[in-house]
């Protein structure tokens, strides 16, 4: 009875207690052979990819359900899924810094994408970094968008995982990060993911999981 429990409906503690209690044995020597039945039991299912009555018919339909729970529902989203291509703004980065600071004060966006020569994406640009290069008013008027643009910022690309684009975020300050076709060097400029756009994402794949 504890060996049928144990292996086929994958309760090791459930098969103890029931034979102890209906095994119709009395006395504590019962104890010790019903664990190591269950033990063994255990073991052996645990070796044959830990099926059960439950699982064995998903495991007949080549439904892994153990392989399943270890996959981290963020490995499986694609930044491209989450990427904003249009509807954002653009300023050149040969603009100067204050005339720049005008369009923010105009627009309601918080970041900008810097263009350069031939329209090559050249950056992203925040208010913050705007306020930041204009606290000296002497540089002010000699800055340019592409004096303050931050290049090395990490970049992404379409096939990233959602997993790895949040790593991303977690080593730099940046609300937004570039989206690229792929990992090549002077790859296309597809659009940008912004920090809440990701963390969206992740509280969608909790629900769902």
């Amino acid at each position: 009875m504890a060996g049928l429990i144990a292996g086929g409906l994958g309760a090791p503690i459930t098969a103890i207690l029931i034979t102890i209690r209906h095994g119709g044995a009395d006395g504590p020597e019962i104890i010790l052979p019903v664990m190591t039945t269950v033990a063994l039991c255990f073991f052996v299912m645990q070796l044959q990819r830990n099926v059960s009555v439950y699982t064995l018919e998903f495991l007949r339909l080549g439904i892994d359900l153990d392989r399943a729970r270890q996959v981290d529902p963020l490995s499986l989203v694609r930044v491209r899924s989450v990427v904003h291509t249009a509807d954002f703004d653009e300023l050149p980065a040969d603009m100067p810094v204050r005339q720049a600071l005008a369009q923010f004060k105009e627009s309601a966006a918080r970041w900008f994408v810097v263009r350069g020569e031939g329209g090559q994406f050249a950056g992203i640009v925040s208010l913050h970094e705007m306020r930041l290069a204009i606290a000296e008013e002497e540089l002010a008027d000699l800055l340019v968008l592409a004096d303050i643009t931050d290049s090395f910022q990490p970049r992404l690309h379409e096939e990233m995982s959602l997993k790895e684009a949040l790593a991303s975020f977690n080593a730099t300050e940046a609300e937004v990060l570039p989206v690229f076709k792929d990992q090549e060097a002077g790859s296309e400029f597809r659009g940008v993911v912004s920090r809440q756009d990701a963390l969206n994402a992740y509280c969608e794949c909790t629900e769902q999981a």
